[in-house]
């Protein structure tokens, strides 16, 4: 039995490419048909289009509006980087993904998943090309509406298609509502179960984003050392000083003082 830890993506990006004299094993994103077609969707968009999809700046429009004459279907190590270590926000920021020995990136290829509104459901050695893409962007092509519409079902089969694979027990959101959302988990065959990080704060738990954010990752990058095989191991680690207060439905809360 093993835990399958959901977490999401990062807008800011490590574009080195110190990475390959690793010798890491990459892997190809499993929907890379399906992020193709949203490629060619942003692809015609004019620049200030994409600006209003993306809700960005000019900068970063015009940084995307390149990024996208660039992507190609063809994902290799000359123009990809594996996900884990391009993404670098704060929840990556906790993750010591630059060291991980074999055994560690084994673990986390099998039981770390990341989700994405322009991939769907990452392994973190697939192979991606820098974008912005937010799963609450304005995007609707054809007959989906919204990009958690158009990714649910391809992203629930896939988890579930995971799970199988690792014999996994349950099911870790440690990922965004933003994307978290485009799971169904009535459709699930194991526990969904998500994590808060809350603080003591005037006699009240209450959750600070940032410090929870750089939590989940810590939480990651401990699973990930430590072998992480059952709930039970979960809630006896130390996560940034949280530690395990109580299960409440189907989320496990930890505090800190």
């Amino acid at each position: 039995m093993s835990l399958l830890f959901l977490t999401s993506p990062a807008k800011t990006l490590d574009l080195t490419d110190n990475w390959k004299k690793d010798n890491i094993s990459t892997t190809i994103p499993r929907n890379i048909d399906q992020a193709n077609i949203i490629a060619l969707y942003l692809k015609k968009q004019s620049l200030s289009d994409l600006q209003k999809v993306l809700s960005v700046s000019d900068n970063i429009a015009q940084l995307n509006f390149d990024r996208m004459k660039q992507w190609d279907k063809k994902h290799d190590e000359s123009n990809s980087k594996p996900a884990l270590l391009m993404y670098d926000g704060a929840v990556y920021k906790q993750i010591d993904k630059n060291n991980f020995n074999k055994e560690q990136q084994a673990y986390s290829q099998n039981n770390v998943r990341i989700l994405s509104g322009f991939y769907g459901l990452l392994k973190p050695y697939d192979l991606i090309q820098p974008y912005r893409l937010e799963m609450n962007n304005k995007v609707k092509m054809k007959e989906y509406k919204s990009l958690v519409e158009y990714w649910k079902k391809d992203i629930t089969d896939l988890i579930n298609q995971d799970i199988k694979g690792n014999n996994s027990s349950a099911v870790i959101n440690l990922a965004s509502k933003e994307y978290s959302q485009t799971i169904d988990q009535k459709k699930l065959s194991i526990p969904f179960i998500s994590i808060d990080f809350k603080e003591n704060r005037d006699g009240k738990l209450k959750t600070i984003a940032i410090y929870a954010k750089q939590a989940r990752g810590a939480m990651i990058n401990k699973a990930i050392k430590d072998n992480i095989q059952t709930i039970d191991d979960l809630t006896k680690l130390n996560v940034n000083g949280y530690t395990f207060l109580k299960k409440e439905d189907r989320h496990l809360v930890f505090t800190k003082q």
